[in-house]
């Protein structure tokens, strides 16, 4: 969604987005990215996100039409992040796993079309 339209492949193209850099953002370098509902209909069990989550040299995403939810533990907190049409739209913090789960969840939906 970008200015509050919803746009289509032909109008993102239309609008400049691949003339835009790739956004700075807090995502680490050097994780495993385990891909959330790649097949839509086979989304990870929150235990199996949940247990991904745990291992800090892993993390969660999802490359969905309308944006790019990322979730991944550092230290004691989760951060959740979503990158849309080339820009950082959602930068949250959490020190609960279930709680972080919850909101990635909320953005998968959101941004899945």
């Amino acid at each position: 969604m970008a200015n509050g339209i919803r746009m289509n492949t032909a109008g993102v193209i239309a609008s400049g987005i691949l003339e835009r850099g790739v956004p700075e953002s807090s995502l680490p370098d050097g994780r495993e990215w385990i891909t959330y509902g790649q097949d839509y209909d086979q989304e990870l069990s929150d235990e199996q996100a949940l247990a991904i989550l745990a291992d800090e040299s892993k993390a969660i995403h999802a490359c969905n039409y309308y944006g790019i939810p990322h979730l991944w533990k550092e230290g004691e907190k989760y951060h959740l992040i979503v990158l849309q049409y080339r820009a950082v739209t959602e930068d949250e913090t959490f020190t609960d796993a279930a709680e972080a789960l919850e909101r990635f969840k909320d953005e998968f939906n959101q941004t899945s079309g």
